[in-house]
């Protein structure tokens, strides 16, 4: 609904071109209206590690749109390698080379900002089972994508490494399943598109060491 509304307020092609700094990479802080809403289906999942005693885990998925959170958290599947969440998500999209970045996790008592470092270290934080990073510039306008995404393994096994970071070792990532998924990317108009490149490049973070 938040999607919906944002995309409501008009995508100004006119701002893009003259005002530009008036869209950080924060798309909370972004006082230009998105150029797209993409519309994200997270159907399931199979293959995933085992997180647990028990040879088992219990998965979730959370998001980001170029190193930045967003407000995507799917349910918790309790003790199965073969989630199926079958959940649908509204995205904002201000820039079209934007990299959406899906995380699975392994539910246990929450991230490390919730449990400490201590608790981290005892194996309390939740575990990151997986990651999917996907170039949202490859995806045709207004039309529905479905298919089987590859995960890998995070680097360093957490879920705080950059994007860069992922790049930069992608020849050593190692698999962690699937996750299927459907999107699609909504425009209003497919010109805004070459608009919204006029807002300049995307500001991931620094790669880690």
């Amino acid at each position: 609904a938040a999607a919906q509304a944002a995309q409501a307020a008009h995508f100004s092609p006119w701002l893009s071109l003259a005002a530009p700094h008036l869209c950080p990479d924060d798309p909370h802080a972004s006082s230009v209206a998105p150029y797209a809403v993409l519309h994200l289906f997270v159907d399931r999942a199979h293959g995933l590690p085992a997180a647990d005693l028990n040879g088992l885990s219990d998965p979730y998925v959370t998001a980001q749109i170029n190193d930045m959170d967003l407000a995507v958290r799917t349910s918790t599947q309790n003790n199965t390698l073969g989630p199926r969440w079958s959940e649908h998500f509204e995205l904002n999209v201000y820039r079209p080379e934007s990299i959406l970045t899906l995380f699975v996790h392994d539910e246990d008592f929450g991230h490390e900002d919730t449990v400490g470092f201590a608790g981290s270290l005892v194996g309390l934080s939740d575990d990151l089972l997986g990651i999917v990073d996907i170039s949202l510039e490859k995806l045709p306008l207004n039309t529905k994508i479905s298919g089987w995404f590859e995960l890998q393994r995070g680097h360093l096994g957490h879920a705080t490494s950059s994007y860069l970071t992922r790049v930069a070792n992608a020849k050593t990532a190692e698999p962690a399943g699937q996750i299927r998924l459907q999107l699609t990317l909504s425009v209003q108009e497919p010109q805004h598109e070459l608009y919204a490149l006029c807002l300049g490049p995307l500001a991931f973070k620094e790669p880690m060491k």
